[in-house]
């Protein structure tokens, strides 16, 4: 009776835990003036969510001598950071946020997204600015289909429900095994 309690509490548990996973989406996204590409990611937005912060945001690669550039995971002064995801595309986004640079010299970089119904709220751009504020750089795209990409599909690297199903038949096979070696032995009369 034991292993059946044991049994069914672990099937519950498991249950429980598949039920509540909801993996983070990323998502890339790419602007040009037509001089110079910026491309990057957005990280830590969940699916069918409205009004979400991203948890991170990476420049990958842009011209000018930067190379890759965190937003979120490194002190940022953001006065913006709202995401909208409907089954795995970005919706709605206003995201505007600036961090120290050393790159090519000394300033600040200042990194704006945007995204909404009409082609005007479409926009990505990426500035620096030196220590006066004096601007160094400035990469601006408006308009068109937006700077978002469709969601990264999450990979799972521990397949949990079929891993709970082996775990729980496992179990049950040595219920089984132990139920049949403690049965006594009936001795035969001659």
């Amino acid at each position: 009776m034991k292993l059946l309690k044991l049994l069914g509490t672990a099937c519950i548990a498991l249950v429980a835990a598949t039920s509540s996973y909801a993996a983070t989406l990323d998502f890339d996204f790419s602007f040009s003036d037509g001089v110079a590409d910026v491309f990057g990611t957005i990280s830590g937005l969940s699916d069918n969510t409205n009004d979400q912060a991203a948890t991170a945001i990476t420049v990958s690669s842009v011209a000018f001598g930067l190379d890759t550039v965190q937003f979120l995971t490194v002190p940022t002064s953001v006065t913006s950071n709202t995401f909208s995801v409907a089954d795995g595309l970005i919706t709605s986004a206003s995201f505007s946020a600036n961090v120290a640079n050393s790159l090519p010299l000394p300033g600040r970089l200042f990194l704006s997204l945007g995204f909404g119904p009409t082609e005007i709220e479409r926009f990505g751009g990426l500035q620096a600015t030196d220590v006066t504020g004096a601007i160094l750089f400035s990469v601006i795209e408006t308009g068109g289909n937006g700077p978002f990409g469709p969601a990264t599909p999450p990979i799972s690297s521990v397949p949990l429900p079929a891993g709970g199903v082996l775990f729980i038949s496992g179990l049950f096979g040595l219920g089984v095994l132990r139920k049949k070696t403690s049965k006594p032995a009936i001795k035969l009369l001659a």
